[in-house]
């Protein structure tokens, strides 16, 4: 199990557990419903409590989160790359064609079924929550909460763009030249008849991709010259596809795209897209952190860095 402690402070005398959890330790109300229910669920000095009880200064306060686990994740065996954990998250760089989650035609397969048969033989139960989402195609670093507290914790910071997340991308053509920027500002909706394709259009949901050009360089395939280039991007909303689109609005598409631009170019068998670096404050003590991974083999193949 998880537990949360605290050393009610002077300024928080008189308060009630209800109003130091949502105020002080800022806890959500659903959070709070779901731990005041339970035997050891709030404890105040080795008391167990309501949320109308009244603290003092010095009082020591628990929360405490049962072991859970994904009821609809089956363990499977798989190789996992596990670059940092604590109690409440880990942050995986995930190999590019492994799917993130159990869905139709991936039921044991996935990144979660992995981690779940990890955890398994560790004997820790976890619950194993996505923050965000990766395409399967696309490689490098995501976070996995591990009770619910953590999952909503970092869904906050989602919502609010605290946590943060950089991409580097290879493209066809040039942009611009190293060291140029831009921000694309176009919105993005489905395209007709195809819900798993997407599109820039008008009355599409606004959308906002910051990039930076790292490298250009030329190479030749089939007699054919073609212009890659390295990017940098930052997105400012998250939409699926979002890059991906985006950029071969631009006439930029990523290298390998089989949707939205040339499938297998350059040797590429998927769209040229890693998750590089993420950005966030942890939960409970909300320390900054700053997680990166390099180039997969196949994207430093071509830009070697």
């Amino acid at each position: 199990m998880r537990q949360f402690s605290y050393i009610v402070p002077a300024a928080c005398e008189g308060m009630s557990v209800n109003a130091f959890a949502r105020g002080h330790a800022g806890m959500s109300m659903r959070f709070v419903r779901s731990v005041k229910f339970l035997p050891e669920g709030i404890m105040v000095n080795g008391q167990h409590v309501t949320t109308r009880a009244v603290l003092h200064a010095g009082d020591e306060i628990i929360f405490t989160v049962p072991d859970e686990q994904n009821a609809c994740v089956v363990p499977a065996p798989g190789q996992v790359r596990i670059l940092w954990e604590n109690e409440d998250l880990v942050l995986v760089d995930k190999a590019a064609g492994v799917v993130v989650h159990p869905c139709h035609g991936h039921y044991e397969d996935t990144l979660l079924n992995h981690l779940a048969w990890h955890y398994q033989s560790l004997q820790q139960p976890a619950l194993l929550r996505p923050v965000g989402r990766l395409d399967k195609d696309t490689s490098g670093l995501i976070f996995i909460a591990k009770n619910r507290y953590a999952v909503r914790e970092m869904e906050k910071q989602r919502e609010s763009g605290s946590l943060k997340r950089v991409y580097l991308a290879i493209v066809e053509g040039c942009p611009g030249n190293p060291g140029d920027q831009g921000i694309i500002d176009r919105p993005i909706g489905p395209v007709p008849g195809d819900k798993n394709l997407y599109q820039v259009c008008d009355g599409g949901r606004p959308s906002r991709t910051a990039y930076e050009v790292l490298a250009v360089r030329d190479f030749t395939e089939g007699g054919e010259r073609v212009t890659a280039s390295l990017l940098r991007l930052r997105l400012e909303s998250g939409r699926t596809h979002q890059i991906r689109v985006h950029m071969a609005s631009m006439g930029h598409p990523l290298v390998g795209d089989p949707f939205y631009g040339r499938a297998h170019l350059l040797g590429m068998d998927r769209a040229a897209l890693h998750s590089s670096q993420i950005c966030c404050h942890l939960p409970v003590d909300g320390q900054f952190k700053v997680f990166e991974t390099p180039l997969p083999e196949d994207m430093k193949r071509l830009f070697p860095l």
